[in-house]
């Protein structure tokens, strides 16, 4: 296995489960679907937390 870049180490575990050589062993794509769906929602929810009344320059 290549080496993720560390923005991705997250996804480290959902990368290794896919890439296992057999299948029984290996997410299928409505699995994968619903774990990048998780992900994307925490990381949506996470980044609605942040104050949105700065102001740039």
């Amino acid at each position: 296995m290549p080496k993720l870049p560390i923005e991705y180490q997250r996804w480290k575990g959902i990368v290794n489960q896919m890439c296992q050589f057999k299948s029984e062993e290996r997410y299928n794509i409505g699995d994968v679907d619903i774990i990048m769906e998780n992900l994307y929602k925490g990381r949506s929810e996470s980044m609605s937390s942040f104050s949105t009344d700065a102001t740039y320059f």
